[in-house]
C-alpha cells in the first residue's frame, strides 16, 4: 500500500507508538487461527472494516465472551456501522472502547469519533467528529452545508502530491468528495459529491433516499441511483430486497406512505424489487451506474 495511505499506515502508526505489537492477518480468512492466537497472546484491540464485524458475529456465536474478555479497543473504518452491529458491540465489547470511523480516507484521517462503552449507541447520526489539532476545515459554498474543504499538517502529503488528485486542490484546501452538515459546531457526514441527484435543479443526496426506504419494516436494503430524464435533467431509481414476497399493490403503498412528508422530487421515479443489493467484496454498496441500470433494464 502506499506509505501516506490513512487507514493502513494510521493504524499501524497508533499501534506502534503506544508500545503495542501487531498482527497483520490476511483479513479473517483464517479467523479459527485468529482465535486459537488470541487465547495464548490475550489480543487486546482489532483493526477492521464494518463488514467483518458481521462475519465476526456469525463465527463467534456462543464463544464471544471468550474472545472479547481482553479485548480493550475496537477501530473500524471504512464504513457506516449498522444498528444491530452497533448494540452487539455495546453488549458483547463493554469493556473495550470503540472507535469508527468513517467516509473518504481523507475525511476519516481529519476527523474521528471516539465511542466509548457509556456512549448511545442507538444513536443514528453520521456525526463524524471534531477536527484534530493542525487539521483545518470549511464547507464549501455555504455556511452549514455542502462539500468539506481540509487542510492543515494532518492531510497526508501523499494525497497533496497525487497528480490524480491536482484537480482537487484550491488555495491550499483539498476538495475530500464528501457533503457534510455543520450543526452546533459538529460535522455530520451526510453523503458525497458523486452520490448527488440533480432533479430539476433541487440536489439529492441518494443516501437521504436510501435510509427513508431502508426505515420501512418491509424492506431490508435500498441503492438509489440516478438516470437521464428529459424534463427534469436526472430522476431516482431504486432498488430494493425485501424481507418478504410482496404484491406491487403493497410495495407502491408502502412507497407513498414513506415519502408523503418529503418533497415530491424525493420520491423515486421508478423501483424495483430484487433478492440481495449488489455489494463489493468489502459489503459496501456498488455505487456503479452502469451496472445498476443494468439490473434494472434487465
Amino acid at each position: 500500500m502506499p506509505f501516506y495511505h490513512s487507514f493502513g499506515l494510521t493504524r499501524l502508526r497508533t499501534m506502534f507508538l503506544s508500545g503495542s505489537s501487531a498482527l497483520v492477518t490476511d483479513g479473517l480468512k483464517q479467523f479459527p487461527e485468529i482465535f486459537r492466537f488470541s487465547k495464548t497472546t490475550s489480543i487486546t484491540g482489532l483493526s477492521m472494516v464494518p463488514s467483518a464485524i458481521e462475519l465476526i458475529r456469525s463465527l463467534l456465536r456462543k464463544k464471544t465472551i471468550e474472545f472479547s474478555a481482553n479485548i480493550r479497543y475496537l477501530e473500524i473504518g471504512s464504513s457506516s456501522l449498522e444498528m444491530k452491529s452497533r448494540l452487539w458491540l455495546q453488549e458483547n465489547f463493554n469493556k473495550a472502547e470503540i472507535i469508527h470511523h468513517y467516509g473518504m480516507t481523507e475525511c476519516s484521517r481529519s476527523f474521528i469519533r471516539p465511542r466509548g462503552k457509556d456512549d448511545d449507541f442507538t444513536e443514528e447520526s453520521a456525526w463524524i467528529g471534531n477536527p484534530l489539532p493542525g487539521c483545518h476545515f470549511k464547507i464549501k459554498d455555504d455556511l452549514f452545508s455542502g462539500e468539506l474543504l481540509l487542510k492543515g499538517t494532518n492531510l497526508f502529503s501523499g494525497y497533496l502530491q497525487d497528480e490524480f488528485n491536482s484537480d482537487k486542490l484550491n488555495d491550499g484546501w483539498f476538495s475530500t468528495g464528501d457533503i457534510c452538515t455543520l450543526d452546533n459546531g459538529k460535522v455530520f457526514l451526510t453523503g458525497r459529491t458523486d452520490n448527488q441527484i440533480n432533479i430539476g435543479g433541487q440536489k439529492v443526496q441518494s443516501e437521504n433516499i436510501e435510509d427513508i426506504v431502508e426505515s420501512s419494516e418491509y424492506f431490508e436494503k435500498a441503492i438509489c441511483f440516478p438516470i437521464e430524464d428529459p424534463i427534469l435533467g436526472q430522476k431516482p431509481i431504486t432498488l430494493i430486497s425485501s424481507k418478504e414476497v410482496l404484491t406491487n399493490e403493497t410495495v407502491n403503498k408502502e412507497i407513498d406512505r414513506l415519502f408523503k412528508d418529503y418533497p415530491n422530487y424525493y420520491k423515486p421515479r421508478g423501483y424495483l424489487l430484487i433478492k440481495q443489493i449488489p455489494l463489493t467484496e468489502n459489503g459496501k454498496k456498488v455505487r456503479d451506474p452502469n451496472i445498476l441500470k443494468g439490473i434494472y433494464d434487465g
